[in-house]
């Protein structure tokens, strides 16, 4: 099929007109509000906050939001398990009146928590800097799971991290 020299000028006029009409549907739309960088979030250091939270334990709810199979392997004294995954329908076994901290493995869960938190209205908000890598480098406190807490929880991370990335 050979297209006429006026046939191509209008075929580049349409899709000129196409991408005019979708970049301002795009900016009328919600989604121009989405930040395309990282969304801030309020960061505390490791060892700050543990020194903080020893001295006032009841001033903070110290929200662990990592799966089950990492909180089994360990966890942080004093830390309450919500998996991420399971937050929005916990959100009222969460205190407004105290400050929040968010732990995870390294702030990329906490990030997402601290969002869906902060969406539906809590203000007091920080996660740990770092997650519990950082928090291990330190040697802060950890609770370790029994024997065969472990064993179980090292095989669903070894399975998950085998279907996630495949040799």
């Amino acid at each position: 099929m050979h297209l006429s020299r006026h046939q191509v000028i209008l075929l580049m006029y349409a899709a000129l007109l196409g991408l005019f009409v979708g970049a301002i549907l795009f900016y009328l739309t919600p989604l121009n509000h989405i930040k395309l960088v990282a969304p801030v979030v309020e960061r505390v250091e490791a060892a700050q906050f543990w020194e903080d939270f020893t001295k006032n334990p009841g001033t903070y709810f110290f929200l662990d939001i990592r799966g089950p199979e990492y909180r089994a392997l360990e966890y942080p004294p004093g830390s309450v398990s919500m998996p991420l995954n399971t937050l929005v329908g916990e959100l009222d076994a969460i205190p407004r009146d105290k400050k929040i901290v968010i732990f995870c493995e390294s702030n990329f869960s906490s990030s997402a928590a601290y969002h869906v938190l902060q969406n539906n209205g809590f203000t007091d908000l920080k996660i740990v800097n770092g997650g519990r890598t950082i928090w291990k480098q330190l040697n802060l406190p950890l609770v370790p799971g029994d024997e065969k807490q472990i064993k179980i929880a090292n095989e669903i991370i070894r399975l998950r991290n085998g279907l996630i990335s495949p040799k």
